[in-house]
């Protein structure tokens, strides 16, 4: 029982993150590491299974800081409009962010909202407050996805949709996300070889992620 809890990590992540970016990727840990079983725990913003002492690392959302912790950040992401290519037609086109008044805007309570991008944009005429919004950013992208609307997409959350072409990116301009993501552990907890190798996987999973949100930058084709 003591090498088995030995080669046990239990991990928290908030739903959208672990959904969307890292389940796809966790392949590549375990194959990595078959001696290491992994745990993943679904969180919230307000959950803290850390202190608790029920997760050897808690993936977090924020600014960083949390005191008293040890704190690794390990990507960064932007936010821009992500849409079905289904939806875009003659009758409701998608050539410049004017556009977007013909369309559904589906809103996300995670990220800046329609009125930071569209006033960077420089356009006026579009109604911010309509559109159906989701306190999950996974369900707005299921959503874009399906064709109900344009999302305001988080890079790290739709990269995959969009090189599936499940999802394309319309217009260049990208708004930087306040908050990055971060690995989180208790102090000390990284001299466990277990807790240190995850950690360690999710900085390299991060910087070749970075890379891929990085070079996201001209519009898909319609």
């Amino acid at each position: 029982m003591d090498n088995r809890r030995q080669r046990v990590i239990n991990v928290a992540t908030l739903d959208s993150f672990g959904l969307l970016w890292l389940l796809p990727r966790l392949g590549h840990f375990l194959r990595d590491h078959p001696g290491i079983d992994v745990r993943i725990m679904s969180s919230d913003l307000l959950d803290d299974a850390l202190a608790r002492g029920e997760v050897s690392i808690d993936i977090r959302y924020g600014e960083g800081d949390w005191p008293g912790f040890e704190v690794t950040r390990f990507l960064s992401e932007t936010a821009f409009p992500v849409c079905n290519p289904g939806i875009v037609s003659a009758e409701k086109p998608m050539r410049t962010p004017s556009d977007l008044r013909f369309h559904t805007l589906l809103h996300d309570v995670m990220i800046p909202d329609w009125q930071a991008w569209l006033t960077a944009a420089g356009v006026g005429d579009v109604d911010v407050e309509r559109g159906p919004g989701f306190n999950h950013s996974h369900l707005v992208t299921a959503a874009a996805i399906n064709g109900d609307g344009v999302a305001l997409g988080r890079s790290a959350l739709v990269a995959d949709a969009l090189g599936k072409g499940q999802l394309i990116k319309p217009f260049d301009l990208v708004l930087p996300c306040r908050y990055s993501y971060h690995a989180v552990c208790s102090s000390g907890a990284l001299g466990d070889p277990v807790v240190a190798a995850f950690r360690d996987w999710l900085v390299e999973e991060g910087r070749i992620s970075q890379k891929a949100l990085d070079a996201i930058g001209g519009p898909s084709e319609l």
